[in-house]
């Protein structure tokens, strides 16, 4: 069985109506519908193990449920009475704070539900999707990843390092395979750089790469493992550090590679090739904002139709 993760997951079988709008994409409809009954097959044989010390959250392998999405049902996912301590903590916030005044480096929103930290212009969490709320405001460390680079924080294994990047394991993983690659040097986030962060860029996805392929990872055995990395950065940013995103499928949830905040790593790369900076996707001037955005949703077609090939074919191998 595969390693565990710390990540909440419906074993119940989620209704139609609350799967995601890639139902409305006509030439999806047929493999997601069958998707939808392929992983209800497995979650129910492989995952539904319960953790004892703590009934509102679940052990599990592989969350190969597609439906984590942005709109979830929390009530089928934590039983009410989480909810209902969700709330008392929220509660006893006196006053409700008013996020534009809060200055966003040291100012984040966490989540009741899994505890990360969000970048308070964010109104659901972008590891769970839980829904945010301006009580769930608090003041943190601006620079977390600092303390990795320096060796002081040890919760995040480190699986690579030299005197220019170190790269991690996320702490709240959208995928059992999901790397943090950050410069030493700081680097708040993709608007800070120029046409002379290249090469640094492409030793942090090229290392991370390396590292996926050097793992060999029986799912991805016979395949070339650079067509299903998904590589990129977010804009508004958690942690104000330059983190680049490497992930593999299957994933636990898909909402954090949508355009407009995700920023794919050959747009953010082309951008510094043609301008000599970032056009960030919120840039109201953006002269390829219609081309930007289509290179974003295919790009995110593509990370769903490679999630539901992996999913169906772990599948295989579980029933084998």
């Amino acid at each position: 069985m595969l390693s565990h993760t710390k990540h909440l997951s419906p074993f119940s079988s989620p209704s139609i109506s609350t799967l995601p709008l890639l139902l409305s994409h006509s030439r999806y409809c047929k493999i997601v519908r069958k998707s939808f009954i392929l992983s209800n097959q497995v979650n129910k044989r492989y995952c539904s193990t319960t953790n004892k010390n703590n009934p509102t959250k679940y052990d599990h392998s592989y969350s190969l449920d597609l439906y984590d999405e942005s709109i979830v049902k929390w009530k089928r996912i934590a039983i009410e009475n989480e909810l209902n301590r969700i709330q008392k903590l929220r509660n006893n916030v006196h006053g409700t704070p008013s996020l534009d005044t809060l200055d966003p480096v040291v100012y984040k929103l966490i989540c009741r539900m899994c505890s990360k930290p969000n970048s308070i212009t964010v109104n659901k969490c972008t590891s769970c999707s839980f829904k945010l709320k301006p009580e769930d405001v608090a003041r943190v460390n601006p620079n977390v990843f600092m303390d990795i680079i320096d060796g002081k924080n040890e919760v995040h294994e480190v699986v690579f390092r030299d005197s220019e990047i170190v790269i991690f394991k996320d702490k709240f993983p959208i995928s059992k395979h999901h790397f943090d690659a950050v410069p030493t040097s700081v680097i708040p986030d993709i608007t800070h750089l120029n046409s002379s962060h290249v090469q640094l860029l492409d030793k942090l996805f090229n290392q991370g790469v390396k590292i996926f392929e050097e793992m060999e990872i029986p799912l991805f055995r016979n395949k070339n493992i650079r067509d299903f990395v998904i590589s990129g950065f977010s804009l508004p940013v958690s942690v104000f550090h330059l983190h680049l995103h490497l992930v593999l499928p299957p994933l636990y949830n898909l909402s954090q590679f949508k355009y407009p905040r995700f920023h794919m790593f050959n747009k953010v790369k082309r951008d510094l090739i043609n301008h000599g900076r970032v056009i960030s996707n919120h840039e109201e001037n953006n002269p390829h904002r219609n081309f930007d955005k289509e290179e974003g949703d295919r790009y995110h077609e593509k990370i769903v139709i490679n999630h539901l090939i992996l999913m169906e074919e772990l599948r295989r191998t579980l029933n084998e």
